[in-house]
């Protein structure tokens, strides 16, 4: 690989790693409030995945992938978390699809990030 290559490869995996932890946090406050426990189960498989993927990034970019977590619970995250609340997740759920289809377009372009280590979809189907 050369040093062009590499660079890019870099900042793709950088990119990569900003919106995993992101992700996680963002399913992990959907499952406290999912009344439906079996749904909650299926939130918090998906924010494991994404951990799961952050640590892939971090590997690939040289750092300890033990020190992730998931990203924290600001403002936005919290009203994201009392609309879940007050409306219910089946009505937020659409826009997530729309989200996670934007980091999907982002990947399907990427052979690194490509292949079963990284279908988010896994944890959906497990359930």
């Amino acid at each position: 690989m050369n040093e062009i290559q590499s660079v890019g490869s870099q900042e793709r995996h950088r990119r990569y790693l900003e919106i995993e932890p992101d992700a996680a946090a963002m399913y992990s406050v959907i499952a406290r409030v999912e009344r439906d426990q079996r749904k909650a189960d299926v939130f918090r498989k998906l924010g494991d995945a994404g951990m799961g993927h952050a640590r892939l990034w971090a590997e690939k970019l040289g750092l300890d992938p033990d020190g992730l977590v998931p990203a924290s619970v600001g403002c936005k995250l919290r009203l994201f978390q009392f609309v879940s609340f007050v409306l219910g997740t089946s009505r937020v759920v659409p826009w997530l699809i729309r989200s996670e289809f934007r980091k999907l377009r982002i990947y399907a372009s990427d052979p690194e990030a490509g292949g079963d280590s990284l279908t988010r979809g896994e944890a959906m189907l497990e359930s």
